[in-house]
């Protein structure tokens, strides 16, 4: 097989022995195949930047694909760990221990899903609400905290503190309080939350 630069040449030879025979002047015979060779580059230019132009697009979408894919994860992961919303809530899920009792952080029966405790900050007046997702009982309030943010505070007890779990949460995470102002806390993620809600369990331990 002759190369493209071989058979052009085989052309041009070929294209002046026809030339001379039909009678056709050289300069005529050459300019012609000057013309065809140089179209024969515009092609192969033309192809390779067709080429490209699909390789920066699927380079691109690509791309896409993988924010899209990421955007997805951490959206995911935001809602698993329940992170902090913009109004500065933030919801402890809780577990019960059900035909047995706690031994620190561990239950002897079997855990099930307790009640859900929602506290919002307040920077601006040094202050906490909390409530009791589905209860109607009305929230509370604590007063005279520190609030760095919605992951970080904490309020002295007030008469309201036996309705809650905690009194200070620090980096998302609730402390339990060692004078047991509160109520007894067992938390767990939102995920093993939702899961003995179906009848799921994922151990016999919470998180506090």
């Amino acid at each position: 097989m002759l190369s493209d630069a071989g058979a052009l040449a085989t052309a041009f030879t070929a294209a002046r022995l026809w030339g001379r025979v039909a009678g056709v002047p050289t300069l005529v015979i050459t300019a012609s195949m000057t013309w065809i060779t140089r179209g024969d580059d515009r092609m192969t230019t033309t192809q390779q930047q067709t080429d490209e132009l699909a390789s920066s697009r699927r380079h691109n979408r690509a791309i896409a694909l993988a924010l899209v894919g990421l955007l997805f994860a951490l959206v995911v992961y935001a809602w698993a760990v329940d992170f902090v919303t913009l109004t500065g809530e933030r919801t402890i899920y809780t577990a019960q221990c059900r035909g047995g009792s706690w031994e620190g952080k561990r239950c002897s029966g079997s855990l099930e899903a307790g009640a859900r405790y929602r506290f919002r900050a307040l920077p601006a007046h040094s202050e906490v609400l909390f409530w009791t997702a589905g209860s109607p009982e009305p929230a509370g309030k604590f007063t005279d905290c520190k609030v760095e943010s919605g992951r970080n505070w904490s309020c002295p007890a007030n008469a309201e503190a036996g309705r809650t779990v905690t009194l200070q949460m620090l980096h998302g995470e609730p402390e339990a309080d060692a004078s047991h102002r509160t109520l007894e806390l067992h938390s767990i993620s939102k995920v093993h939350w939702m899961l003995l809600r179906v009848g799921v369990s994922l151990g016999s331990t919470a998180n506090e």
